[in-house]
């Protein structure tokens, strides 16, 4: 059953807040440590999302935030987010259905890379 756009906003907004735990979690850990509940359960949002969407993109437009290819009003929660991304020179992810959680693990592994590191290699 396809989600409809107020639908499709309110889920993709959560999952954006799960990724923004995600990616503190990792830049804080990393993605290969056992025991990551933020690495679960921002998988399962983002599956429960794919099994209705097959693909899912988040990005940041003008302060704004993308879902798909509907713009929403900012989201100061997600500020993080953005600014962690906009630092690695992400504008926007894109997922499609059926990324298995090892994938997804080693994704938010390259998502949390240093910026220092980024650097260091060329950007």
């Amino acid at each position: 059953m396809a989600l409809d756009r107020n639908q499709l906003k309110t889920q993709g907004l959560r999952y954006a807040k799960s990724l923004q735990m995600l990616m503190k979690t990792v830049i804080m850990f990393s993605a290969d440590q056992r025991r990551q509940p933020a690495i679960a359960n921002s998988y399962q949002m983002l599956n429960s999302l794919l099994k209705q969407t097959r693909t899912f993109t988040l990005g940041f437009v003008d302060g704004r935030i993308m879902i798909n290819n509907v713009l929403t009003q900012a989201d100061k929660s997600l500020l993080s987010l953005e600014n962690e991304l906009l630092k690695r020179g992400i504008g926007a992810v894109t997922f499609e259905a059926g990324i298995t959680l090892a994938a997804y693990k080693r994704a938010a592994g390259v998502l949390a890379v240093p910026v220092k590191h980024l650097e260091e290699i060329g950007g």
